[in-house]
Formats: C-alpha cells, sequence, structure tokens
C-alpha cells in the first residue's frame, strides 16, 4: 500500500498490474482484516480517509473471495464502500491437448491461421520463441522495434519491459514470441511462464505489415508452446477486454476495485456526496434516455 497522501491510500499498483490487494497470511481471519482497516481509520501518518484497492479476483458479493473479504472488512472497520468493475478478464483454465484445443478454436479462426500461415511461410516468414538470457537481448531489440513502429503509445517507463524480459530470461519464466519476414521483425509478444501458468503481457505488430496476420500466427505460435512444451495449467490475458480474445479463451471473469471511504473525515465524507451525486445523475441521464421521443420517418 502507498502511504496516505491527502488522507488517500491506495495499492502498490498501476496499469501493469492484472492483480494488487493487501497481503497476509492465508490463515488472517475476517476479524484481523477489519481491525487492520479500523487501525487505519485511527488519526496518525497513516490514516486513510478514502482507499482504492485493486484489481482484486472474485467478486465483492461472495463472502468467501478475496475481493468479498476485503469488502467485508471495509464495511466491519466504518468504511463506505463501492465496488467498481476494473476489467474483464479472458482466460483458459485447464486447458485440453493442444489438437483438441485447436480444434475448438472457431473456423474462421482456423481458416486464417492455415493460410496466413502458408502465404507467411512462402514469403520468407519464420516464427521464434526466445526463452533464454543468451537470447534475450537480441529479442528486446526486435521487440523494441516492433513496438515502436505498431499502433500502440510509447511506454511512460521505457526501461520496465526490459528489466522485465532479463529477470524473466535469467528465471526461465520468459517466452518472447517473434515474427521474422526474412530478417524484419514484424510482429512480437512477451508471455511468460511460471509455476504452471502463463500470462500473456505485450503484444504488438508493425502497421506496415498488417496484412500478413502475423500477431494472429504468433499468438497460435505460442499457444501450442504454451500447452504442449510448457505443460500450461492455465493461460491468461491478464487485462483488457477487447473481443478477439473469446477466440483465444474460453472464459471471462471480473476484476474488481473497492474504493472506501471513511464518513468521520471530510475527505471521506466528500467522497461519499460525490459517489452519490455522480449516481443518481447517471440515473436521471438514464431515464431521460428512455423518455426521448422516438422520431418517426
Amino acid at each position: 500500500m502507498r502511504r496516505p497522501q491527502g488522507g488517500a491510500l491506495c495499492c502498490l499498483a498501476n496499469y501493469y498490474s492484472p492483480l494488487a490487494g493487501p497481503v497476509a497470511a492465508a490463515e488472517l481471519p475476517a476479524e484481523g482484516w477489519a481491525a487492520f482497516f479500523s487501525a487505519l481509520r485511527r488519526p496518525g501518518p497513516w490514516r486513510a480517509c478514502t482507499l482504492e484497492i485493486g484489481p482484486l479476483p472474485g467478486h465483492p458479493a461472495q463472502p468467501s473471495s478475496p475481493a468479498g473479504q476485503i469488502c467485508q472488512a471495509l464495511q466491519a472497520a466504518g468504511y463506505r464502500v463501492q465496488p467498481q468493475e476494473a476489467f474483464g478478464n479472458w482466460h483458459l483454465p485447464n486447458p485440453p491437448p493442444w489438437a483438441h484445443y485447436w480444434a475448438q478454436r472457431p473456423s474462421r479462426l482456423q481458416h486464417t491461421v492455415a493460410r496466413k500461415g502458408r502465404q507467411f511461410q512462402a514469403a520468407g516468414g519464420r516464427l521464434e520463441v526466445i526463452s533464454t538470457p543468451a537470447d534475450a537481448e537480441r529479442g528486446l531489440q526486435a521487440f523494441q522495434r516492433v513496438y515502436d513502429e505498431s499502433w500502440k503509445q510509447r511506454e511512460p517507463h521505457p526501461h520496465f519491459i526490459p528489466g522485465l524480459v532479463r529477470l524473466a530470461a535469467e528465471a526461465g519464466w520468459l517466452r518472447l514470441g517473434i515474427a521474422w519476414l526474412r530478417d524484419e521483425p514484424v510482429a512480437a509478444q512477451l508471455w511468460l511462464h511460471a509455476d504452471g501458468k502463463t500470462d500473456i503481457h505485450k503484444l504488438a505488430y508493425r502497421q506496415a505489415h498488417a496484412k500478413l496476420g502475423a500477431g494472429t500466427l504468433l499468438t497460435a505460435h505460442l499457444m501450442q508452446h504454451a500447452l504442449e512444451l510448457d505443460r500450461a495449467k492455465e493461460v491468461d490475458y491478464l487485462t483488457g477486454d477487447d473481443a478477439y480474445k473469446a477466440e483465444w479463451m474460453s472464459q471471462r471473469r471480473v476484476r474488481w476495485r473497492l474504493h472506501g471511504a471513511d464518513p468521520r473525515s471530510l475527505q471521506g465524507a466528500w467522497a461519499i456526496t460525490r459517489q452519490s451525486v455522480g449516481q443518481q445523475a447517471r440515473a436521471w441521464v438514464a431515464r431521460l434516455a428512455t423518455l426521448a421521443p422516438v422520431r418517426r420517418p
């Protein structure tokens, strides 16, 4: 957790974080969490008039889930809690063998991969998965070139991804996929595999080569690597609710953020008021939309 500034406390997380929340022993009872959050309401340098916790797994209405446990503890401590959907998360739990998995994909995707694969190979294309420290720097150079010439915005912290790639290579987690057209990298994806789980972190392709479909081919290649070689027990897209992810994954779940406000503090009371006014305004807008006259041709 970050030290409160102006009475606001939030998790040590940013847009790179698929999950974030308080860390404690698994056997910590609900009373322990409630006592922890009660302590944050007391006057002092760590007083939290407002909190933002997440993204969290589970649903706030499910007491046994992490989101539900934290939500109940905040309420027991006296905070007013407003749950918010953070993002949709597509994942593939307990995947079948590669052949069965691929047979279950949409026919459109299967045909696209087959057709584009033939064209890509005929044009001199090849796919590579980099996983060793010896090849990490070469892979990073290719990744950076693809990313710089893609539709993606520049990274605000340019040293983060290179540091992550080097760390992952040393730890044995790295699965850096590169699609090459002869000697030119045209698509790149950063996957990590650890503890039986494969996570998809970054993907990009060079816009000048978009028609090649190299990104789709690379996803299929990395997925086959994850299921056949890594024997992944789960593959996870982490963040983002893009429609194309449904073609590759089998399930969608929601990650949640919890916004807590202490009604006994000025900052907390103001946050509750703003929240209430915002909800009423949205309700009125939705109501007016249903009452809008329908123009007939």
